[in-house]
């Protein structure tokens, strides 16, 4: 027989609870006020706090008390708004600040028998209207603070009424160092000075002796104005208050020194030291020391335009005027950047104790050791030891900078356990891609032989919808045109590759057989010998400027550098520049000038270098 549910004792409680609960909470709460009730806005408000720039609101207020009483920083402006004030006593304005109330064109009436405004502490400019005190007592009072009217205006603070005060801005000077400073004719030390708008404002700075100190630096509002002896602040620019600061030091020059590969500054070539901009004190002396980091030599220094040759330090003596120092290096290395593929314990293979990570750090360290044992090459690598993390994809490939070749080691996986072939993922777009499908197809040869896989190796390329590379390693060292090269050592889901890729010697094997097929393709040797690169092609002019001709190539395969020619005006050709890159801007040229140019490139390997035929000599005219 069905019966129905009765209601417990329990559920009975727990319902009055809550209904209890509920009336309690609407007993108690507040009635909500519109969020607007209150609210000071600029239709409605008595006064405003402004930045010094006059333009910029920090906060309306109901009441010319209430603003002041806000106040919280120096350097700022009152401003009363939309009508007449009426005071019904005094007010006391005793914020230790300094700023301006700005009556608006408006005034200020109340009845006082002592000061309207009583200033106990601070600055307080007063411009821009009437102030009137009809109880007998003076308009402002100082007692404590001070109270500053426009400069020129004849009322005084201590009257019953100041009529028509004019507008009138702070200008405020802080000077360092010897010298003089005069405003409008006048002579200024330093500090704050109100001063009426309706002029405008001629500041000179002066340094005391003009054969040894010169204005180091003059700041007006913040903005450096460089080293300048006069300053005009025009009457309509005068809607704020100004902050006006000057330094004077001894007179001093600039020597900037620079580190250039080709037409680009270049800071992974070598050091230059000091660097940057250095000033050097008038008469005295400063030595710039060079030097070439590993797989750079240094080819020129340049100072002030005139070739010094290789010298690797240059002392200016006795400086009187500014000096520029640019050391021009030519790379000497092949850079490979290898990144072991993922971190400790990752992507475990068919066997015990196989790990992609662990397995591709051994064999980063192999071929590490390998290619060094090659003159021409420099080895870097993404990680430093074997992680239990990694940096993202894309970050590990942006690595590359300032290498020629990204090599990422890998082993692959499948759910068939029998797949078992090789696979280099290469770069899928220009220029990056002839260079960097050349070496990943020895790669892949190189590991189908020395692993004797059942299937022929493979060569992919894959681009994400926007046309970049799909892979974040190679889209990475793209950013720096760097030939990227993803090698999958066959499959670690295959028993017999897995079993191989466990083996020590196997590894040690394979990144020898690995830095042969590199070298090789580069035409490098253990020996120190090196195979003359092929001359560039694609070699073209393009016409810039009047004084600019960029001059652009195809890069050549294994080409370490190219070297620049001009010919000069007795017809022989003369080396203008050597880089790595694949272009050159020569600058400083002569307008509506024919230029001839050669371009050849270089390879080396240790101190070996070889060269290779010039490109034909190509001319162009300047605009």
């Amino acid at each position: 027989m069905n019966r129905k549910k009765g209601i417990s004792s329990k559920r009975v409680k727990t319902f009055w609870g809550v209904l209890l609960s509920l009336c309690v909470a609407f007993t108690f709460m507040p009635a909500a006020l519109p969020s607007s009730a209150n609210a000071v806005s600029a239709s409605n408000a008595a006064a405003a706090l402004y930045k010094a720039d006059g333009k910029t609101v920090v906060r309306y207020y109901s009441s010319l008390k209430s603003a002041i009483k806000g106040l919280s920083n120096n350097n700022r402006i009152i401003k009363v708004l939309n009508k007449d004030v009426t005071l019904t006593g005094g007010i006391t304005v005793n914020r230790d600040y300094k700023y301006t109330i700005d009556l608006n064109g408006h005034s200020v009436t109340g009845s006082s028998t002592s000061a309207l405004l009583d200033i106990t502490a601070g600055t307080v400019g007063i411009a821009n209207g009437t102030i009137t005190n009809t109880g007998g007592g003076s308009t402002v009072a100082e007692n404590g603070g001070s109270a500053v009217l426009p400069e020129d205006y004849s009322g005084s603070i201590s009257s019953s009424s100041l009529s028509h005060i004019p507008q009138a801005h702070f200008v405020n000077l802080t000077a360092e160092g010897n010298g003089s400073q005069t405003l409008n004719g006048s002579s200024w030390t330093s500090g704050s000075r109100f001063i009426r708008t309706g002029s405008s404002l001629h500041l000179t700075f002066t340094p005391s002796d003009t054969s040894v100190y010169e204005v180091a630096g003059l700041t007006v509002n913040g903005a450096d104005k460089g080293k300048i002896t006069s300053y005009t602040i025009a009457d309509s620019s005068r809607t704020r208050d100004y902050s006006v600061s000057v330094k004077y030091d001894y007179i001093s020059f600039n020597v900037q020194a620079v580190t250039m590969m080709g037409s680009s500054a270049n800071t992974i070539c070598g050091t230059i030291d000091p660097a940057g901009t250095t000033a050097v004190r008038k008469g005295e002396s400063r030595t710039i020391t060079i030097s070439a980091k590993d797989g750079y030599q240094l080819d020129d220094v340049v100072v002030d335009g005139v070739s010094q040759g290789a010298v690797t330090s240059y002392t200016f003596s006795n400086v009187n005027e500014d000096h520029t120092i640019s050391a021009y290096y030519e790379k000497t290395a092949l850079f490979i950047m290898l990144d072991p593929g993922h971190f400790k314990n990752y992507n475990k293979g068919a066997v015990s104790g196989y790990y992609e990570g662990n397995q591709m750090w051994k064999l980063g360290n192999y071929l590490e050791s390998a290619l060094k044992e090659y003159p021409g090459i420099i080895v870097g690598k993404t990680k430093s030891s074997l992680m239990t993390y990694e940096s993202g994809v894309y970050a590990r490939g942006l690595k590359a900078k300032g290498y020629d070749l990204f090599v990422s080691l890998h082993s692959n996986s499948s759910d068939v356990s029998s797949v078992d072939y090789p696979l280099a993922i290469v770069s899928a777009n220009a220029p990056m891609y002839t260079e960097a499908r050349g070496v990943g197809v020895k790669l892949a040869k190189v590991v189908k032989s020395t692993m004797n896989t059942k299937q022929d190796y493979q060569i992919w390329i894959k681009r994400q919808s926007d046309g970049r590379d799909w892979y974040g390693v190679i889209r990475g060292a793209a950013e720096y045109d760097v030939p990227a090269v993803i090698v999958e050592h066959s499959f670690h889901s295959n028993r017999t590759a897995a079993k191989w890729l466990m083996s020590d010697a196997n590894l040690q094997k394979m990144a020898d057989n690995e830095a042969a097929a590199i070298a090789d393709y580069y035409g490098l040797s253990k020996d120190g010998t090196v195979a003359a690169p092929k001359k560039p092609t694609g070699f073209r002019l393009t016409v810039r400027s009047s004084s600019k001709i960029k001059i652009s190539w195809t890069k050549s395969l294994g080409a370490t550098g190219y070297q620049i020619y001009r010919k000069d005006s007795s017809g022989n050709y003369t080396k203008i520049a050597t880089t790595s890159s694949s272009s050159y801007t020569d600058s400083g040229l002569v307008s509506k000038t024919t230029y001839t140019y050669k371009i050849r490139a270089y390879r080396t390997n240790g101190s070996a270098k070889t060269t290779s035929s010039c490109a034909s000599a190509r001319s162009a005219t300047t605009k």
